[in-house]
């Protein structure tokens, strides 16, 4: 039988991109099932290396009239840019990274100089509120509102179908276009072996004896780095911790000058953009990882998955995908009045309880170990390749784990009775108790904690999103 031919749209190392490592994994998957040419845009890829069944080519050179399936991996980002020419010329299957594109379309415009062309579509997709932002950007703002207005709808229409990794993209996507054909894959990734936290502390020349909590992630304001500065500052009044803030930072993002502003030069870490071999160690250094963003662009991070398999306590805000975790596997952060004066509870209580650490980083890891598995993630993509193709490709079967993991156990934890959980009674005890003031806010705000007489209901699949 004939492979399926795919030509495959991404970028990929050198670019500093999650979705370059998300493909770097996942490619080689899927290599003896399919005929792949990676489509990049004038550089040679640095990790990716051609093998019998894949190859690397210039979008220069590209002719879609070759190809059973062009498969487009899409973001909020400039280093997509090249693919949007592409996408109207030949229609594929998109794989939404972000539901919201409106950065990217900006980018585009600007490279493309139809700026003009990019306001009136913002006007015919969402009126004058669209318009009236669409002002401000050719003004040289990029307004928070953005956020409202996605600016993807037109790559879905356009497209096959449409790739999404959590239920909440699926229901933007299909909120803008109710006839989207739409697959919904996890973002799967290898749990990584587990590496001795000292040993990881050392390597990286950091001391062993404070509380470290650690970032892993592209910085920029939507990821609420100045809570999480102020919060850290209440912190240390009572914890001698550290903050390790580690990727990327956005162009004019002053991360700098907030944390001197705070006077935490001497306590807060910023070596820009790590390897991955760093990142894995900043990660098993870390007693906490947070990972809080708002707004959403309808993303699943990378980054937070890594984290999670590496079995650390992660904390999230309590938006977009990120509520599809299990309570007991993350600390939800509430995106509002409470944020930073939760985000202070959450971590005194964390940095006082190793057990608690450990409890919450086991459920993490196994969380993703079954929902977030590289078979059912290639499988997923296989199963959409299949579709419009219309080939028969049978299902791969993926070497997980370097070592093995109590599945069974862990899932018998997440017994849906509300009282029964241990961890749920860990974080219902997360110092709310006694703060009347703060009950009282959180009760008025609505803020699903679920509190029925001091715990925590633990019913996943009930809670509302």
């Amino acid at each position: 039988m004939a492979r399926a031919r795919v030509a495959w749209f991404t970028p990929l190392q050198p670019v500093e991109s999650g979705i370059s490592l998300y493909n770097e994994e996942l490619i080689p998957l899927l290599g003896d099932r399919l005929d792949i040419d990676v489509v990049v845009d004038g550089y040679t890829p640095t990790e990716l290396w051609p093998t019998a069944n894949m190859r690397v080519i210039d979008q220069s050179s590209f002719n879609p009239e070759t190809y059973d399936l062009i498969i487009y991996q899409v973001g909020n980002n400039p280093s997509h840019v090249y693919m949007l020419p592409w996408m109207d010329r030949a229609p594929g299957l998109m794989v939404l990274h972000d539901t919201m594109l409106n950065h990217l379309q900006i980018q585009a415009a600007v490279a493309s100089g139809t700026l003009l062309e990019y306001r009136d579509e913002m006007e015919r997709r969402y009126g004058l509120d669209g318009r009236a932002a669409a002002d401000r950007v050719l003004r040289g703002q990029a307004p928070d509102e953005l956020f409202r207005f996605p600016m993807s709808e037109h790559l879905i229409e356009l497209s096959k179908g449409t790739i999404v990794h959590s239920a909440f993209a699926r229901s933007e996507v299909l909120k803008r276009v109710p006839y989207a054909s739409v697959f919904q894959v996890p973002h799967g990734l290898r749990l990584p072996e587990a590496l001795n936290p000292a040993d990881a502390r050392r390597a990286l020349g950091l001391p062993e004896d404070q509380f470290l909590i650690g970032s892993v992630s592209h910085i920029n304001p939507h990821k609420r780095i100045d809570v999480i500065l102020r919060a850290f500052k209440q912190l240390r009044r009572t914890v001698p911790a550290r903050l390790l803030l580690a990727g990327s930072i956005s162009p004019g993002f002053p991360l700098l000058r907030m944390i001197s502003h705070l006077g935490l030069d001497q306590v807060v870490d910023v070596p820009g953009y790590v390897s991955d071999e760093e990142a894995r160690l900043i990660t098993a250094a870390s007693d906490v990882i947070v990972n809080l963003r708002y707004p959403t662009a309808g993303e699943t991070s990378g980054s937070l998955l890594h984290a999670m398999a590496a079995g650390r306590p992660v904390l999230v805000s309590r938006t977009g995908s990120f509520t599809e975790i299990p309570a007991d596997a993350a600390i939800e952060i509430p995106v509002d009045a409470l944020e930073e004066s939760m985000l202070v509870r959450v971590l005194t209580r964390l940095a006082g309880d190793q057990h608690l650490r450990r409890e919450i980083g086991d459920n993490a890891r196994a969380f993703v170990a079954t929902g977030h598995s590289l078979s059912r993630w290639a499988n997923g993509y296989l199963d959409a390749i299949a579709e419009f193709t219309c080939q028969h490709i049978p299902h791969v079967q993926v070497g997980e784990s370097a070592e093995p993991i109590d599945i069974a156990h862990r899932v018998a934890r997440r017994d849906p009775d509300p009282l029964t959980s241990s961890i749920a009674r860990d974080v219902a005890e997360l110092g709310l108790g006694g703060d009347e003031i703060l009950l009282g806010e959180i009760a008025r705000a609505n803020v699903e904690l679920g509190l029925t007489t001091g715990k925590i209901f633990v019913d996943h699949e009930t809670r509302s999103h």
